[in-house]
């Protein structure tokens, strides 16, 4: 060994996804500028943002289990949402308590960064 000491690796940013539903939105447009606002929120907190699974569904089923499975999958720490709203109850349980429960991810409103 020569006494160099190796430089710090940069700490990795943390991988979150991105969950809105669409029922609650104005159409295809406000979609694409949720989606957008997902994304510049990740980008100004420093995360990695994966996927934005977007509930179509209307009894909110099937985006929410994509969306459980890439938690459980990768190491996710949050679920971006545009609001609370978009993680209310599912049955007697809302959606972010269901989140929060059964993963380490936490559910974080994308507000302003």
């Amino acid at each position: 060994m020569d006494g160099r000491v190796a430089p710090a690796q940069p700490a990795a940013r943390p991988f979150v996804v991105g969950y809105v539903c669409e029922q609650l939105l104005l159409g295809p447009a406000d979609l694409e500028r949720t989606k957008d606002r997902l994304h510049e929120y990740a980008a100004a907190a420093d995360f990695h943002l994966g996927s934005i699974y977007v509930e179509h569904d209307v009894d909110g089923r099937v985006g929410f289990q994509a969306l459980m499975a890439a938690v459980e999958r990768y190491d996710v720490r949050h679920v971006l949402v545009p609001g609370l709203a978009h993680v209310q109850p599912i049955g007697r349980e809302s959606k972010k308590a269901h989140i929060e429960h059964f993963t380490q991810a936490t559910v974080q409103v994308a507000g302003s960064p």
